[in-house]
């Protein structure tokens, strides 16, 4: 398995520099479905005798090294640990040549290939990050060694090919069709970037062309889903996000043109290669969605976008920065979703329930890490894109920028674009630049929220007098604002100023002046506005405040950071579930925001099925069907509340007459078409309880024969609450000839069994599923091992068996970091199930 030290890069950095690279790919014979043929022209400046060069090939057929031609018995003994090994370099300018088959990818890293079942077209993409590059060419894959890249690229006719830069030559058109034909096409070289983004998209691609200012825009994706492509917003979005960067950052956007691709069976979100940013194209929304889902992918545009700055103009020096490339973009992306688009203050209530939730969570598990942590290897690096290094990181830049201030820290980022463009730089030097222009010693800030661990703990005390800090492993300061609220008659919650305080040592005291001219308040809320990284407690009479009159308080943002402390007391043990659930009852159905509203509502999910168990969670379930039944009578038709009703009605799992009358077109959702995503969310209800068998299944993928609907239909299979369908979907989750989008989606599935349907059912295999960790972390990528390891973990199974089971197997098995630490984060989410559920008050 590939792998890369940070000690074998360090070394490697400091014998090569100057680095360009020009290569040749060609995919022009799509008759050939395994590999692919490369060519790479490494010139670089060497000091030192030896280097290897990443190389990930099927084969090396050719290496001349500056002007040698290598003999085959050389070429065998240089080859090896897909790394091709350089010996007699010259002081100064060496030039090496290496030619070779790489493999295509199912598993969405390196050059993946993905054959539209629609239509039968082939479409391509890469995605390198953090050390994939050499999947697809040879190469110093690495990001502090730039490179300067010359791209060809031989392809199909009909293909649309496109790199970081912009064309400099392609195969003439084709008169009648106006489609490109068969040939070459030819890239501009690239300014020194990192090669985890550099990137390769090819294929038949739609695409949309637009222009803002001297900025080539272009949208793609596959023709399939082009009637769902709504490029006008996606172009609105970029635009505003282009305008407010380069004046934010007093940088002008760096990289010519801007392209975006929405790719078949990607990974993740999407990836920032300048120029070329991939997504996911779960954002090309197939049925109705919320303003919320609309926010969340504008703000993984803004995202993408402040990498290009953040990241791609200025790269971080190896992984151990991971945090502060993603944590940075993180926070940005929401200031500007907040201040240039229409979504406002959806900004940052999704920052406050969504990324602080995300945070809170991974930082209470045991594995939890530093945000400033020690990557040692890239294994390690993969494990580490995780809520720590997003969410919380970017809960701490946020309070970084409270506590600086607004105008220091956009001073300290323009100096440090302008001084490190072109080239990379490390934690210690963007502090530097922020403590030039804040005065600020920010070392000390640094030892304090980066290099510890776990979530403080505010909590409100003595009638709200005290806010009591429950000190982690640093004195850290907290600069928060103290929300404070009385009760009127009618019982809404009124606020009074805030109080803005720093919080050192033990925590806040009021003063007894303050209470001498104010009474006592109905409600305390620490962390008013969500300034600071810290879970929050209500005390009791804050819980009664809230329980009937949450929603009457008028701020979006202090509303969002009390349902976000309710779910931390929630699956802390600390309040009730069927508490959570009543407060729901009485306030959701008022609450304005619908990214909270769609937040809270998964929440509610989760608590009734992992925090309860037997009949007391079905009953949840059915008691949070009830409302969402009663609330869809009152939601307008086509309103963004009526959607999320439905969907919260849908995933309650217990309504089968509705839930089988909208599928089958007897009942209808007011105002919402029943269609792609939307649709499989209800046919997987169904599947689930057992009310449709395989050949139904067959049907639905059959009216939906996109790839989006073949990984639901395998997902749905994978439901059935049978023994022949789960034995059928465990050996086919573990066939390796399956795309991993497949493999995740039939495991993610198997786990998921009702107790009223099939309780029992999936114990036969809660002795098989350790077995098979050795073999999935064999050969596949690092990415693809970790999210099979994932996926393969009996999540959905609150059973102490699964705990004893995982627990043997990192005792038994030799298994990689990242691995035994995923296990590690299952053990820990199993048990605390059990807690909360042990902690739930007896009938």
């Amino acid at each position: 398995m590939d792998i890369l030290t940070r000690s074998d890069a360090t070394a490697r950095a400091q014998q090569v520099s100057n680095v360009r690279i020009a290569t040749t790919v060609d995919v022009s014979d799509q008759s050939q479905k395994d590999d692919f043929g490369v060519s790479s022209t490494l010139t670089f400046d060497a000091t030192g005798n030896d280097v290897f060069v990443d190389a990930h090939a099927t084969l090396i057929t050719r290496v001349v090294l500056n002007g040698r031609e290598v003999s085959n018995d050389e070429l065998s003994k240089m080859v090896a640990d897909h790394r091709v090994y350089l010996t007699g370099l010259v002081n100064g300018e060496n030039v090496v040549e290496i030619e070779g088959r790489f493999p295509y990818s199912n598993a969405g890293v390196g050059l993946h290939r993905f054959e539209d079942p629609t239509d039968g077209q082939v479409f391509l993409y890469t995605q390198f990050e953090p050390f994939e590059a050499h999947r697809m060419y040879p190469c110093f894959d690495q990001p502090d060694l730039k490179i300067r890249w010359d791209l060809t690229v031989n392809a199909p006719a009909g293909w649309e090919v496109i790199s970081n830069s912009e064309h400099i030559a392609r195969p003439d058109q084709d008169s009648a069709t106006q489609m490109p034909g068969a040939g070459e096409w030819r890239f501009a070289q690239t300014p020194p970037i990192s090669p985890y983004i550099t990137a390769l998209i090819a294929g038949p691609y739609v695409k949309v062309t637009d222009k803002h200012g001297d900025i080539d825009l272009g949208i793609y994706c596959r023709p399939s889903l082009a009637k769902h492509l709504d490029a006008d917003e996606i172009f609105e979005i970029t635009k505003a996000g282009l305008d407010w960067f380069a004046k934010a950052f007093a940088q002008p956007y760096p990289f010519g043109k801007y392209d975006q691709l929405f790719c078949p069976q990607f990974n993740f979100g999407a990836m920032e290669n300048p120029g070329a940013v991939t997504f996911t194209e779960r954002y090309i929304f197939r049925n109705a969605v919320t303003d919320a889902m609309r926010a969340q992918r504008a703000n993984t545009i803004l995202h993408e976008m402040a990498h290009m700055w953040f990241g791609d103009l200025v790269t971080m020096q190896w992984w151990d920065d991971l945090w502060l490339n993603e944590s940075f973009a993180t926070f940005i992306a929401s200031t500007a979703l907040a201040e240039a688009t229409r979504f406002g203050a959806l900004s940052w209530s999704e920052f406050a329930l969504g990324e602080k939730a995300w945070a809170y969570a991974e930082d209470q598990l045991p594995t939890t890490h530093p945000i400033s942590t020690d990557a040692s290897d890239t294994h390690i690096v993969m494990a580490n894109f995780d809520g720590i290094t997003y969410a919380k990181g970017s809960s701490v830049v946020k309070q970084l920028f409270s506590w600086v201030g607004r105008e220091a820290f956009f001073s300290g980022l323009a100096t440090y674009f302008e001084t490190y463009a072109w080239q990379n730089a490390n934690l210690k030097q963007f502090l530097a630049e922020l403590e030039k222009t804040s005065g600020r010693d920010l070392q000390t800030w640094a030892d304090a929220w980066l290099l510890t661990t776990g979530p403080d703990l505010l909590e409100v005390k003595e009638g709200g007098r005290v806010i009591a800090r429950t000190q982690g492993l640093a004195e850290r300061e907290h600069q928060i604002l103290i929300g404070l609220f009385d009760q009127a008659d009618d019982g809404q919650l009124i606020a009074r100023e805030p109080v803005s305080v720093e919080i050192t040592g033990e925590g806040f005291t009021f003063d007894e002046a303050y209470w001498d001219a104010h009474p006592t308040p109905a409600l305390v809320v620490p962390n008013d506005q969500d300034l600071t990284y810290a879970r929050v407690y209500l005390d009791t009479a804050g819980v009664a405040a809230v329980t009937e009159h949450l929603h009457t308080i008028e701020d979006q943002v202090t509303r969002a950071v009390v349902w976000g402390s309710l779910w931390q007391m929630t699956r802390d043990g600390v309040l009730p579930v069927h508490t959570f659930i009543k407060i729901i009852e009485h306030n959701l159905p008022f609450e304005a925001d619908v990214n909270t509203q769609n937040r809270v509502m998964a929440q509610a999910i989760t608590a009734a099925e992992r925090f309860l168990d037997g009949d007391v969670s079905s009953e949840a379930r059915r008691q949070l069907c009830r409302l969402a039944t009663v609330q869809m009578e009152k939601a307008e038709p086509g309103s963004d509340q009526m959607l999320n009703w439905a969907t919260l009605r849908i995933d309650a799992r217990r309504d089968v007459p509705w839930l089988t009358g909208i599928v089958q077109g007897d009942e209808q959702i007011p105002g919402i078409e029943l269609t792609g995503d939307l649709r499989w969310r209800a046919v997987k209800a169904l599947a689930a309880m057992g009310l449709i068998d395989a050949d139904g299944l067959r049907a639905e993928r059959d009216r939906d024969p996109n790839d989006a609907g073949k990984i639901a239909f395998e997902g749905a299979l994978a439901l059935l609450p049978t023994a022949k369908a789960k034995e059928a979907a465990f050996t086919r989750g573990m066939d390796t000839s399956l795309p991993l989008h497949y493999r995740r989606e039939i495991l993610n599935n198997f786990w998921d069994v009702l107790p009223e349907v099939a309780d029992g059912l999936v114990d036969p295999w809660l002795d098989q599923w350790t077995t098979l960790l050795p073999e999935i972390w064999k050969d596949s990528s690092a990415e693809a091992s970790l999210q099979l390891t994932e996926a393969v973990y009996p999540g959905p199974v609150v059973d102490q068996r699964v705990v004893d089971r995982a627990a043997a197997a990192l005792d038994a098995l030799e298994l990689p970091a990242s691995a035994q630490r995923a296990l590690k984060e299952g053990i820990d989410n199993t048990t605390r199930a059990l807690g909360v559920r042990a902690a739930q008050p007896k009938a």
